[in-house]
């Protein structure tokens, strides 16, 4: 699933975190709390504040605990929303974020391919000079 799984990022526009951007794997949790994939410090977040995860060929993002407090393009999120390739998150009160898809899928891994001993030339076939001699161009057989 990774080779199909386009890449995306999160990037801070506001709040403490401003400037930051974040690289989206498969699954990243949100959240105060240390054990978080994004753990951010703000009076407004939660322990266990949102996720985003790429599931059935698309981003989605979850709000987990925050209780109410994620805009999701400025409407209130609830339950979990499917992403497209740009929209523009809120975490709690002062902390946007923008959320960015790229329109291509990630390359899949590819592994380098050793390179093939090269190989002697082929003998050229030995002419047999006992057999019939060929006659020249235009002569009659």
């Amino acid at each position: 699933m990774t080779g199909s799984r386009p890449k995306a990022r999160l990037m801070s526009q506001s709040g403490p975190h401003a400037g930051t951007s974040f690289e989206l794997g498969e699954r990243a949790t949100i959240g105060s709390a240390k054990f978080h994939d994004i753990v951010l410090e703000a009076s407004g977040l939660a322990p266990n504040h949102a996720r985003i995860a790429f599931e059935d060929g698309a981003y989605h993002f979850e709000d987990l605990e925050s209780g109410g407090k994620i805009l999701l393009d400025g409407v209130p999120l609830t339950g979990r929303k499917r992403l497209g390739r740009l929209h523009v998150i809120e975490l709690c009160e002062g902390m946007e974020f923008v959320f960015v898809q790229d329109e291509t899928p990630a390359a899949p891994r590819v592994e380098p391919v050793p390179a093939a001993e090269p190989t002697k030339p082929s003998e050229p076939a030995s002419i047999d000079r006992a057999t019939e001699p060929v006659p020249p161009a235009g002569s009659p057989r």
